[in-house]
């Protein structure tokens, strides 16, 4: 059994281990799949091919992109029986025909298929079609059928027609628009590129100090909340504390501080390493978590378990040695002390110092047992936070990372009414993901006025949401600008410019709460305003 879901489901990995999914390569079948699903091109553009690492969730690819990916492992399966919930939206239209005659028609037609779609122009091509009405299946039959005996059917049928009939009215009127619009656009240049260059992958692993980075995380940590206040304190009362304590020797001491030295330069390494792990752990779990029905559909969930006891595996390591090099070092101060404490007891034997002196020897063999414990607990709690504070070296490398731009800026605030007209300039608009990688829009410059609808279309991966999410600044252009209505958005707060601006995303996202709390979730409406809002689109829908 094979399932595809409607919201596509990427782990973290390559493009390969993705379409495979734990089944064994074969070559031959491998590449008629990637064919089927219109995936060659893609992967000739990517630096890797299929074995291009792609970020959690599929970060770094488009919608469509990670749909054809979850069908191309769908089909790799080579099932019996195949679930395909609705797997064609995240596609344009021509490629979702592309997909239905190779994919359903042609690569399955030997297999079992159950599709759910709204698309009913696939549905002649079904020997069966299942008309469902608020969670029951109303109707039953062939495509002919109902269309005969069915009014729910013949609605649902006329409304898409409807729908087709009013889109080829827009693509007639507009031919005597295109003059128009080429006065309007000066230059549109969108090349497909990978987002990385030639050679690089396109995630980034995660960063990690080397080597002793000495007094640098300590002072980091009492520059925080009067930490160097503290820290005196601190020290003037351990200070007081310890008055009176015998000096060690210095063999004593050289030989601790060469213990410590070989004990720092593993365990440091290795409470690095465990903290790196550690978020492959935490990362891998909730990737299994979003996707436990295609696991589940798949029946890989033994694979899955492994995976996952592998990278425990992997994480406990650091702490089973961590754990080993601690006794090491304690072990060593224990025979350190024990060798002082057995010379000193053999010294006092051996000289004659007279019954009166039985009170001193036994209060000094007393203090060099205390000496044991004490040596060894300052030094074991020592290390403990020399390892420890290898945590705030990962906390001030996240809190150096560059944030965005303010979210308001005073001295430029847009006006209240902001935009009032909608005209939109776009100016030698160029975008990268990040320094030194390549520019994924390179040079846009056109002209939207007010009031007009603007249509971006291109294939997966050309640029398209790279060039929405110019226009909220969730990346900043490498060079040009945007001005809408006369202010140009690069030089207003984030709040400013997000809270004039309206964007339905291609995945949806809801909130855990109330229906009225996901249509108003900064709660800046009251309850008639909200209702009539839904009364509009609930009437919109009908229509």
């Amino acid at each position: 059994m094979a399932y595809v879901s409607q919201t596509a489901w990427i782990q973290k990995g390559s493009i390969q281990e993705n379409i495979l999914f734990g089944s064994v390569m074969d070559p031959v079948w491998y590449r008629e799949v990637l064919e089927t699903c219109c995936l060659v091109k893609d992967l000739e553009i990517l630096p890797f091919g299929d074995l291009t690492e792609i970020g959690e969730r599929g970060a770094n690819l488009s919608g469509g992109q990670k749909q054809r990916i979850q069908l191309a492992r769908a089909l790799y399966r080579n099932a019996d029986v195949y679930f395909l919930d609705d797997p064609f939206s995240a596609v344009d239209a021509q490629t979702a025909t592309s997909l239905f005659n190779e994919y359903v028609m042609r690569a399955l037609s030997a297999k079992t298929v159950l599709l759910v779609t709204h698309q009913v122009d696939f549905l002649l091509a079904f020997d069966s079609v299942l008309l469902m009405f608020a969670g029951e299946i109303v109707e039953a039959g062939t495509y002919d059928q109902l269309l005969a005996s069915s009014r729910k059917f013949q609605d649902l049928v006329n409304a898409h027609n409807n729908t087709v009939g009013y889109e080829m009215d827009i693509s007639s009127s507009s031919n005597g628009r295109t003059m128009a619009s080429k006065e309007v656009i000066e230059n549109v240049h969108v090349k497909e590129e990978p987002i990385m260059a030639n050679g690089e992958q396109l995630i980034k692993q995660e960063e990690r100090e080397t080597g002793d980075t000495g007094f640098k995380p300590y002072l980091q940590y009492l520059r925080h909340h009067k930490g160097f206040l503290y820290f005196t304190l601190a020290i003037l009362f351990h200070v007081v504390f310890i008055i009176g304590q015998a000096i060690q020797s210095y063999w004593l001491a050289s030989e601790i501080q060469s213990s410590q030295r070989h004990y720092y330069a593993s365990a440091k390494e290795l409470m690095r390493i465990n903290g790196t792990t550690k978020s492959s752990v935490a990362s891998q779990l909730a990737e299994s978590i979003a996707g436990s029905m295609t696991i589940r559909a798949f029946g890989v969930e033994d694979l899955f378990f492994l995976k996952n006891m592998n990278l425990i595996d992997a994480n406990a390591s650091p702490d089973f040695y961590n754990f080993s090099a601690n006794e090491w070092l304690i072990q060593r101060l224990e025979i350190l002390c024990a060798i002082v404490l057995s010379f000193s007891a053999l010294s006092m034997t051996l000289i004659p110092l007279g019954s009166s002196a039985s009170g001193l020897i036994g209060m000094a063999l007393s203090y060099g047992l205390s000496l044991n414990v004490f040596l060894v607990l300052s030094v074991k709690y020592q290390g403990f936070l020399s390892n420890d504070v290898v945590s705030v070296e990962r906390l001030e490398q996240y809190m150096h990372i560059p944030s965005e731009a303010p979210e308001v800026i005073e001295a430029n605030r847009p006006p209240h009414n902001w935009p009032c007209v909608g005209k939109v300039d776009i100016r030698n608009l160029k975008v990268r993901y990040r320094p030194n990688a390549p520019l994924v829009l390179h040079g846009i410059s056109c002209i939207f006025e007010g009031g007009s609808k603007i249509g971006i279309v291109g294939r997966t991966g050309s640029g398209k949401t790279t060039f929405i999410s110019a226009f909220f600044r969730l990346v900043e252009p490498e060079d040009g600008e945007i001005v809408i209505d006369n202010v140009n958005i690069c030089e207003i707060g984030l709040h400013d410019l997000r809270s004039h601006l309206g964007i339905i995303p291609q995945d949806p996202t809801l909130f855990g709460g109330s229906v009225r709390y996901n249509i108003d979730p900064l709660e800046q409406h009251s309850d008639s305003e909200i209702w009539e809002v839904w009364f509009n689109f609930y009437h919109i829908i009908l229509q």
